[in-house]
């Protein structure tokens, strides 16, 4: 946890409290957003992202880059 930080709820809100940042993901409580490794657009809404064709791509050393549809397609022509 001390590599990575906490994420703090606080009430009112749902699931009030203070979790390490993989719990807080798992439980959707760190907003979601994108930027594309290729040409920084960003996208800020995960479902419509899903729809538009966003993918992660791994690199050589294993880590993921999220891209987005028009450099993807750029990519594979």
């Amino acid at each position: 946890m001390r590599d990575t930080g906490w994420a703090v709820r606080v009430a009112p809100a749902n699931f009030a409290g203070v979790y390490c940042l993989d719990c807080a993901s798992a439980l959707r409580l760190v907003p979601w957003w994108a930027t594309c490794s290729e040409c920084g657009r960003a996208s800020r809404d995960e479902e419509e992202a899903e729809r538009e064709g966003w993918r992660y791509l791994l690199d050589s050393a294993g880590e993921l880059h999220p891209y987005c549809p028009r450099c993807l397609a750029g990519a594979t022509t």
